[in-house]
């Protein structure tokens, strides 16, 4: 694994580094993690239950299988940017999320960028979680929906939301009144679970796919949004025209059961490249 990687990668929004620590807030607890030669160093507060490290991390996948099938795939098919994807970000792993926390966030996300996505939790964690403190760094826990349903659409607003500030009360106060039991769509079919999704307030295909696939196992979701749209048009469509429909049915065509590794690796690979290399 690396941690660079996996936890830089625009998945989650509650992670830094200093270079040797990466520092996150996961929930309710502050945690720490390094890769030392033992393997993976974890320290939290409070105690993290057992298993939710591998849990997390998702290491119970087979990411040298994963990478295997999808070196084979563009071997085959001659895809020279999941090529470089994986050669540069190989060890990048999936995490499972917390499903109440990955829907908040990803409805943050909407029409916005990482950095600003980071700003906004992080003052409605401030301003709605519970304080938390780890080797002497101060943060937050992710609210409650009741936290969030008592603050209101203006108490949120008041976090940088914006619009997104009424569909996040709107959210935590159906989940409060049992309306929807995010966890309960685990179990549920991919695209049972996706439209139960889009039946929130705020919550489109990208969000729905965005939650599904990390937090909800659907790992055969392939989320798409406008960049993601304007990316794909740009790499693999020849600048033709194409709706974030067609993208996300063709990702999930053309990268079979790698699709969901595949679309993290390609997203982390072109966000790092010179926007006059995509749109010249």
């Amino acid at each position: 694994m690396e941690l660079d990687h996996t936890l830089g990668c625009g998945q989650a929004f509650r992670w830094s580094s200093d270079g040797c620590w990466h520092f996150g807030t996961v929930c309710s607890a502050a945690l720490k993690v390094r890769l030392t030669p033992e393997g993976l160093e974890c320290r939290s507060s409070p105690p993290l239950k057992a298993g939710f490290i591998r849990s997390y991390f998702r290491l119970d996948d087979d990411l040298d299988a994963i990478i295997a099938g999808m070196t084979r795939h563009f071997r085959e098919k001659g895809d020279r940017h999941l090529k470089e994807a994986v050669q540069r970000y190989r060890g990048l792993r999936l995490l499972r999320q917390d499903p109440w926390e990955c829907l908040v966030s990803y409805v943050t996300s909407i029409v916005s960028n990482i950095p600003k996505i980071t700003r906004c939790i992080e003052k409605m964690s401030r301003k709605y979680g519970t304080r938390l403190e780890l080797d002497g760094r101060e943060t937050y826990s992710f609210p409650s929906p009741e936290a969030l349903a008592a603050a209101g659409a203006q108490g949120l607003k008041d976090c940088e939301l914006g619009f997104r500030g009424r569909y996040i009360s709107e959210l935590a106060g159906e989940v409060v009144s049992r309306q929807i039991d995010i966890g309960a769509l685990r179990s549920a079919a991919y695209p049972d679970a996706r439209k139960a999704l889009m039946q929130l307030m705020g919550v489109g295909e990208k969000v729905a796919d965005c939650v599904s696939l990390f937090s909800l196992d659907k790992l055969e979701a392939f989320p798409v949004d406008r960049w993601v749209q304007r990316v794909a048009r740009r790499l693999f469509f020849d600048d033709r025209p194409v709706s974030v429909r067609i993208v996300r049915e063709w990702g999930m065509e053309k990268y079979g059961p790698y699709a969901r590794y595949a679309q993290e690796y390609l997203f982390h690979y072109v966000r790092h490249l010179p926007a006059e290399s995509l749109f010249p």
